[in-house]
């Protein structure tokens, strides 16, 4: 979990909130992730960046749980990206806060994981990217 930590530090140390609303953050864009690839080669890559699996497996302190996430699943990108916004704003990150978050993130995890990695994902989750324009 030591790496996927540091992301977290940083993350909280840039936008100035509590190393636990990054983590939380950090939980939903992961989460988001997972469901968008799940099953596919490209979870399997997400699952072996260090520390992942770990912080999933976490239970979520945001509001309604894992549970809401079953109406993402059945609806489409634009939801599930709605969604995601949503649950990073419940995450404790303010809209403003939203777009730096996730530069922040793919950032880090480009040193960590390998900036192939992080191509390759930001290439089959095409969704993601909604996270970065401005």
């Amino acid at each position: 979990l030591e790496r996927l930590d540091e992301i977290i530090k940083v993350v909280s140390e840039r936008l100035g909130v509590p190393e636990s609303v990054a983590r939380e953050a950090i939980k939903v864009l992961l989460e988001f992730a997972r469901k968008r690839s799940a099953g596919t080669k490209l979870e399997k890559l997400l699952m072996e960046m260090p520390g992942v699996s770990s912080l999933l497996g976490e239970t979520t302190s945001l509001p309604g749980g894992r549970h809401s996430e079953v109406g993402a699943l059945v609806a489409g990108s634009v939801a599930d990206i709605a969604k995601a916004f949503f649950d990073l704003r419940a995450a404790g990150l303010r809209s403003s806060q939203i777009r730096p978050f996730v530069e922040t993130f793919f950032e880090k995890a480009r040193e960590i994981a390998g900036p192939e990695t992080i191509e390759e994902i930001l290439r089959q989750l095409p969704a993601l990217k909604t996270f970065l324009k401005g």
